[in-house]
């Protein structure tokens, strides 16, 4: 959820952002069907459900997002989907760091893994879902249309893709390297968890001793 101005839907965009981490490249497209130009049907083998804090200090309101692990002809990418206040994002990148980490190539505040599934389908399949449902006209609305609400949506359709009796090698995923399996994504997230807390406790500490900005 944002507290941030126009969170009941009064700053709402009526865009999906879209986000390509190779290109540095920002698009807007306000039919949402006109992204299939953008993105092949990489078949969506895992969908991750990811949460963050709004702030370090305020634990208990959580900002909800979507990634999702996608490939095509042996190549892996990796997506991330979520809403907030303004707009629908969508990322890509080959990096899992980037959508992990950052939003639209800003840094974001450290994030966990609550959920995560095998899946099967394919990335124009989660674009005709967006579009089936209308997301891009349904306003942000802090109560009842929030990024969690979102979150859950997305995380609901992209489960809905999945098969009975799922090939063996998608479960796999044999081309992956050991750097980017499942532990190892959510032991990332922790450490950088970990990092921001800390890096925010010394903030803290130079703070009551003069040594850093009141509004840093």
């Amino acid at each position: 959820m944002s507290s941030a101005s126009g969170s009941l839907g009064w700053t709402w965009k009526g865009h999906l952002a879209y986000y390509d981490y190779q290109t540095k490249t920002e698009k807007q497209f306000k039919k949402v069907p006109k992204l299939k130009g953008e993105l092949d049907k990489e078949e969506i083998v895992r969908v991750y459900k990811c949460f963050h804090p709004m702030a370090i200090t305020l634990d208990k309101a959580f900002h909800e997002y979507v990634i999702f692990r996608a490939k095509k002809n042996g190549t892996v990418f990796f997506h991330s989907i979520e809403k907030n206040s303004e707009e629908i994002v969508w990322q890509r990148s080959k990096d899992s760091k980037d959508v992990l980490y950052r939003l639209k190539n800003v840094a974001r505040p450290s994030g966990k893994v609550s959920e995560k599934s095998d899946v099967e389908g394919d990335i124009h399949d989660l674009i005709d879902w967006l579009e089936n449902e209308s997301q891009i006209t349904r306003k942000y609305n802090v109560l009842y249309d929030n990024c969690q609400h979102f979150a859950a949506s997305v995380y609901g359709a992209v489960n809905q893709f999945k098969a009975e009796g799922m090939p063996e090698d998608i479960m796999a995923h044999p081309e992956l390297s050991a750097s980017d399996s499942d532990a190892d994504m959510i032991d990332a997230f922790q450490i950088l968890n970990d990092e921001i807390t800390r890096s925010y406790h010394e903030y803290e500490r130079r703070q009551k001793r003069g040594l850093a900005p009141v509004d840093h």
